[in-house]
């Protein structure tokens, strides 16, 4: 369902659900921002050896608003407030290696940004931080 939680039908199958995480690898991204006067270029790249794709990315600026953003080929682009966009696919997922760059318009210098990458399935696949 949605909500991700699982029903274990067998004990064997719980034990196999708790081993598996200490074999997965945590979920990574290499994020870097730029700034150039009241731009920001975030460029997001999805190590070679990721094993999950990654279909929506919603950008949060803790310190100042996003004024504007910029379309990416490929993903919708949302508005959530003052200070958050989303972005998602449906067909381009973020793959091993893929990179994506994405520009906001701010209204302040260096506002740290935080990131949240998303599945196919709207599931959380881990969050992160970077400032220009």
């Amino acid at each position: 369902n949605y909500k991700g939680e699982q029903k274990p039908s067998s004990s064997t199958k719980s034990s196999t659900t708790q081993t598996t995480p200490s074999n997965q690898k945590q979920f990574q991204l290499n994020v870097k921002a730029i700034q150039e006067n009241d731009q920001v270029t975030i460029t997001i790249t999805s190590p070679k050896d990721s094993s999950s794709d990654v279909y929506g990315i919603k950008l949060t600026t803790v310190t100042g608003k996003i004024k504007n953003y910029i379309k990416v080929n490929g993903w919708d682009h949302k508005r959530i407030n003052d200070n958050t966009v989303s972005y998602q696919t449906k067909s381009s997922p973020l793959g091993q290696s893929d990179v994506i760059t994405i520009k906001l318009k701010v209204d302040s210098k260096k506002p740290e940004i935080t990131w949240n990458a998303y599945s196919k399935d709207q599931k959380s696949l881990g969050t992160g931080k970077v400032k220009p």
